[in-house]
């Protein structure tokens, strides 16, 4: 990297690949199960703080595995905090420039991903999805097919009076649901659904992007002059690769993802197969992690919040 590009934030684009189908199940779509999207047929997209969760997780656990190898494992408290970005231990409000620095040099986990007062250093985008459902030739969304719960066959619960009996149980409650359901909808004008307690109810649907899905990403990092932030970005990343599955439905074969992110001739690959292969700035960083790595990180706290 040139000395006058040290205090341009680094740019980093490319794609997530959905290896299997790829959704998300926001809470606020609960029922319908729709990917999100910019408004009314606009682009749909896995959201940034899906993949920002996936890359926070990943630098957490390359760090807490060396951490831990060297004798040093994270505390309890810190490890949620890092995890999750929240937790019992916070900073105090009045942070000070000059404490926040500090912090920054000591913690650079901190400094990457933020802290509620303390700015994140990555940028981390939405993965888009067709620029415009209008034009697009290509559709690379679909609405996963319904799925009926079977009813096991007599043959299957004959001779097990206790399982009729169970089932007999369920289908009582699920009555007084379906009951309890339409009492409500006559209240609200609307049609009762059936019980999700029914042996024989249906589940409800969702839409994916397809298998093969190429999604545009884009990150980006700040202040990429600080010597820690791009070599833990990079370890995340590697980790990743370890497990690269995000999203919901994974038991119905969804989440399996590839990435394919370039900064100018400098790229970070997760391959189909589970492979990573860094090259350029991240294969440089990835070996600065790892050289960091064998003192136990000798050079940070990632336990400091600065002294509180």
């Amino acid at each position: 990297m040139h000395q006058q590009d040290l205090q341009r934030p680094i740019l980093i684009s490319g794609h997530l690949i959905a290896v299997d189908p790829l959704t998300v199940s926001p809470k606020s779509d609960s029922d319908k199960h729709f990917l999100p999207s910019q408004g009314a047929g606009g682009r749909p997209y896995i959201p940034s703080s899906t993949l920002r969760h996936a890359i926070r997780v990943g630098a957490f656990r390359a760090v807490r595995d060396v951490l831990a190898e060297a004798g040093k494992p994270l505390p309890p408290d810190m490890s949620l905090l890092l995890y999750n970005g929240a937790g019992e231990r916070k900073l105090k409000a009045d942070l000070s420039w000059e404490d926040e620095q500090a912090l920054r040099a000591i913690n650079p986990f901190i400094s990457l991903f933020g802290l509620w007062k303390l700015q994140t250093r990555l940028s981390v985008g939405n993965a888009y999805g067709y620029k415009c459902a209008l034009t697009e030739a290509e559709n690379l969304v679909a609405r996963r097919a319904l799925s009926a719960r079977k009813v096991p066959e007599s043959q299957d619960i004959a001779a097990q009076p206790s399982f009729v009996e169970y089932l007999s149980h369920l289908e009582a409650l699920a009555e007084q649901e379906r009951a309890g359901k339409k009492a409500k909808a006559a209240e609200d004008n609307d049609k009762a659904k059936g019980s999700d307690l029914s042996v024989a109810s249906i589940a409800g649907g969702w839409e994916e992007f397809i298998a093969g899905a190429k999604l545009d990403w884009r990150l980006s990092l700040f202040s990429p002059n600080d010597p820690f932030l791009l070599p833990l970005l990079a370890a995340a990343f590697e980790r990743l690769s370890y497990e690269p599955w995000l999203g919901g439905h994974r038991s119905s074969g969804c989440g399996q993802y590839a990435v394919e992110l370039a900064h100018g001739e400098s790229k970070i690959l997760i391959r189909d197969n589970m492979t990573f292969e860094p090259t350029g700035i991240f294969r440089s960083a990835l070996d600065q992690f790892w050289e960091q790595a064998q003192t136990g990180f000798a050079d940070y706290d990632f336990a400091s919040l600065g002294g509180h």
